[in-house]
């Protein structure tokens, strides 16, 4: 499925890179500029973190799971975004995507299977919120020319999936 589909966007995937609000219905172009040029320094923990512009490490492949049409983040090197009980986010191996896999749209971010949401903070933290507050709980999720997408927060930042 289409990432613009699953957004509730009408985009074909043949027109040029747009970013598409998540949970809103409005696109705004995307520059060239968008798929960075040079690898930034990276913010964050061990797995997962920011960078201030797209590269191989910033690109996810986007699944929808049938039964509930939550979201799945895979990367690069197949490892899945993954938020756990504790309040972490990270990217770990994963042979079945299960709930912690699992995001659902919600006002502008994405939620978690533990009701929580994915928070950015400007120090380029990834970890969990209970409260969909404002900036550092806003998500976009950017489509790219090669069909991947990528994940920007309210800060202008992108959600980086290092190596395990």
């Amino acid at each position: 499925m289409e990432i613009a589909a699953v957004i509730g966007a009408i985009v074909s995937a043949a027109e040029h890179p747009v970013a598409i609000a998540v949970g809103a219905s409005a696109l705004s172009k995307a520059g060239e500029d968008l798929y960075g040029k040079t690898k930034d320094h990276l913010r964050g923990s061990n797995t997962v973190g920011t960078a201030k512009s797209i590269q191989g490490w910033e690109e996810f492949t986007l699944e929808v799971r049938e039964a509930d049409g939550k979201l799945h983040f895979t990367s690069r090197h197949g490892t899945a975004l993954h938020a756990d009980q504790n309040g972490r986010v990270r990217m770990v191996q994963s042979p079945q995507l299960g709930d912690w896999e699992a995001f659902e749209v919600v006002d502008g971010g994405l939620r978690t299977a533990h009701n929580t949401f994915i928070q950015v903070t400007p120090g380029g933290s990834v970890k969990q919120n209970s409260v969909m507050g404002g900036k550092w709980e806003h998500i976009t999720l950017v489509r790219l020319p090669n069909g991947k997408c990528a994940i920007q927060s309210g800060h202008g930042t992108y959600i980086t999936a290092r190596p395990p």
